[in-house]
């Protein structure tokens, strides 16, 4: 019995060992699943932290590399990854920015020609506010994510209010910069392709429902 649990440990061991082909692949399916923990909808920023720490400390034994016996090592690394980390929130915090403005901007159109509104400046009326803010907690439009909209400034996302997605890009860039650069460019081109089909789609809408209306 106990050369058969050497002989697993043994087996388990050698899918860590850096540089092969099985350590590659174990890596990659880390990689994968903290990127599913840390930037689905509903994070699961604890789960992902037990998983990290489980794999750099199966790793580091495997491969006879001891934290305590370089903790100056660790820490310039630690720095390095945390000044990329900030660099990263600037930039994912920039993108984040932009695509709050385009899911407003986009309710408003809609809001405004539904009403047929007359823009001021091209703001809504104070008159109209109360009804487009009504119209955006309908629609779940929360930039902050739980703050009620009541003055035009709640419209904005703040840092208060996106402290822990902030702090979230900063510990978990790699997979928060990975997910963007890949998620990010192909969500922009599936929507454009959708506007220009816009026609074809209204077409074959109306052709399938021609008999119910």
């Amino acid at each position: 019995m106990g050369e058969f649990f050497t002989g697993v440990l043994a087996t388990v061991g050698g899918l860590f060992l850096f540089g092969t082909l099985w350590f590659w692949v174990v890596s990659s399916v880390v990689f994968g699943w903290l990127i599913f923990l840390t930037e689905g909808e509903e994070s699961h920023i604890f789960g992902a932290g037990f998983v990290l720490v489980g794999f750099v400390w199966i790793m580091s034994s495997v491969n006879d590399i001891s934290v305590i016996a370089t903790p100056l090592l660790w820490l310039k690394w630690v720095t390095v990854y945390l000044v990329l980390g900030v660099i990263w929130s600037v930039i994912k915090w920039f993108s984040f920015l932009h695509k709050q403005k385009d899911i407003l901007n986009g309710l408003k159109e809609v809001y405004i020609e539904r009403n047929k509104l007359e823009l001021i400046a091209k703001r809504i009326s104070d008159s109209d506010w109360l009804g487009f803010v009504k119209y955006l907690s309908d629609h779940d439009y929360k930039p902050n994510g739980y703050d009620k909209i009541k003055k035009r400034s709640d419209v904005i996302p703040t840092v208060k209010g996106r402290f822990s997605d902030l702090t979230r890009w900063i510990v978990w860039w790699p997979m928060s910069a990975f997910w963007t650069i890949l998620n990010d460019p192909l969500r922009r081109v599936a929507e454009a392709l959708v506007r220009a089909l816009k026609g074809v789609y209204t077409r074959i809408a109306n052709s399938v429902f021609s008999s119910e209306i």
